[in-house]
């Protein structure tokens, strides 16, 4: 991280699981696996390593419905064995609270 980073306003949530077949869609537009979510964030497998500190805005492809979010890019790298993919790691900007909680008990029934 690089001192004009600006600090996250909260830790990331203890709980994160993998997300399986969630999908979310760039504002390039682009699509990408979601690896990792949790009710802060999420890791996404892009064919592009955005900039640190750049904000996108998502759509998530739930099973049961579609949710736009905006992200702030953390970290990212290079995906290891792969043909130019990168780990990205995003966390989630101004979530309402139905939105957030949507997201908690998608987590929640994944770790049951």
């Amino acid at each position: 991280m690089t001192d004009d980073t600006p600090p996250r306003p909260e830790r990331r949530a203890a709980l994160r699981v993998p997300a399986g077949q969630l999908q979310a869609e760039l504002e390039v537009p682009r699509c990408s696996d979601v690896l990792y979510l949790s009710t802060s964030g999420m890791m996404v497998r892009l064919e592009f390593l955005p900039a640190i500190g750049s904000e996108h805005k998502f759509t998530l492809r739930f099973p049961d419905r579609n949710m736009e979010v905006r992200a702030v890019v953390r970290n990212g790298e290079h995906l290891e064995g792969s043909a130019g993919e990168f780990r990205v790691g995003v966390e989630f900007l101004n979530v309402s609270e139905q939105d957030r909680a949507f997201i908690q008990a998608f987590v929640t029934e994944r770790l049951g």
